[in-house]
């Protein structure tokens, strides 16, 4: 049982609804291997950074590209 399906407030919640008729299908579940947890963290630190600091996309984008580049060499 979800945790959506325990709680009515979150079913009718308008947020709950556009997240999964809108986010979930979208969404794509990064590969695993051995090297996951690093490269996750390079993913979500970029995003972050985008998010969270004045640092320019194309920067941030740059700096994550350099750094998965140099994981999976």
């Amino acid at each position: 049982m979800s945790a959506i399906s325990k709680s009515p407030a979150l079913q009718r919640s308008e947020f709950i609804e556009s997240f999964v008729s809108d986010v979930v299908p979208s969404s794509v579940p990064m590969p695993t291997c051995p090297d996951y947890a690093e490269y996750a963290e390079i993913i979500m630190t970029g995003v972050q950074e985008m998010i969270t600091t004045n640092r320019s996309v194309d920067d941030v984008l740059a700096d994550g590209q350099r750094r998965l580049e140099a994981l999976f060499r």
